[in-house]
């Protein structure tokens, strides 16, 4: 089923609490049932969860993390939680979805660990998704290409084009960076939140700041084809990583190989 289809037959408003920061959009389903699905999103300082649930009413939580995202998540899920509970006949959770990054790698972790506690709970899947899909420019912009601040003297680019991650991120040079820009016909966005990558461009780049956004990661697995849903539920989740993770061995003598053999 795609969001597409479903809004087609829904009514939807949307209401923001100003002092919880809640944000509900209400949508009323007059033919058909939605999945129920539980997003989580914490790769970026401003994080959030969602829970679009089986009425047609999306509920989302956003909240500033602030690289303490093992502290700040628990009362909005707590909150999406008990929104279930709530619910007579409630059929469980279909699937749950969670933002791997690029990002804070320790947000990533958080929420992918979080995710799979929650999946043995209720006896359902959970599925990793890019974060990128999480960007609330894909659904106004036909193609977005999205750059970031790679650390070590290099920056990352992909494109986003009719809600399909054309390429993984590819780790560029500024001077890569900017001969790929060059030839981009896409919306420049960026999910830097501290940094300004306009500074380090020469030339009248217009780079739009964003964050990824859990209702978005649910928007985005409802837009994909059956053939897409299926490959990703077979990929393992685990944090989208830059680079390859680079492991320190301990040396000779360390605590931890004491009685060990080489």
């Amino acid at each position: 089923m795609h969001w597409e289809e479903i809004s087609a037959v829904f009514v939807m408003f949307q209401e923001k609490d100003g002092d919880s920061g809640l944000l509900m959009t209400q949508v009323v389903d007059y033919h058909r049932n939605v999945p129920q699905i539980l997003a989580i999103e914490t790769t970026h300082p401003r994080a959030s969860v969602a829970l679009l649930k089986e009425n047609g009413t999306t509920v989302e939580r956003e909240f500033e993390s602030h690289r303490q995202q093992n502290q700040k998540i628990f009362e909005p899920l707590k909150d999406l939680l008990e929104e279930i509970q709530k619910e007579e006949e409630v059929q469980g959770i279909d699937y749950i979805l969670v933002g791997t990054g690029p990002g804070s790698y320790s947000g990533a972790r958080i929420a992918i660990a979080l995710a799979q506690g929650l999946g043995i709970v209720y006896g359902t899947q959970v599925v990793g998704l890019s974060s990128f899909y999480g960007l609330e420019a894909l659904a106004t912009r036909e193609q977005v290409t999205v750059v970031g601040d790679a650390r070590r003297g290099s920056y990352f680019a992909t494109e986003i084009r009719a809600h399909h991650l054309i390429e993984k991120p590819e780790l560029l040079s500024q001077e890569a960076l900017l001969m790929k820009l060059e030839k981009s016909t896409g919306s420049l966005v960026t999910m830097e939140s501290q940094r300004d990558l306009s500074e380090d461009l020469p030339g009248n780049y217009e780079i739009c700041r964003v964050h990824p956004k859990a209702s978005c990661l649910i928007r985005a697995w409802l837009n994909f084809e059956s053939d897409i849903q299926d490959n990703l539920k077979k990929e393992p989740v685990a944090p989208a990583y830059l680079r390859a993770p680079f492991i320190t061995k301990a040396k000779e003598g360390h605590p931890l190989l004491r009685g060990k053999k080489a």
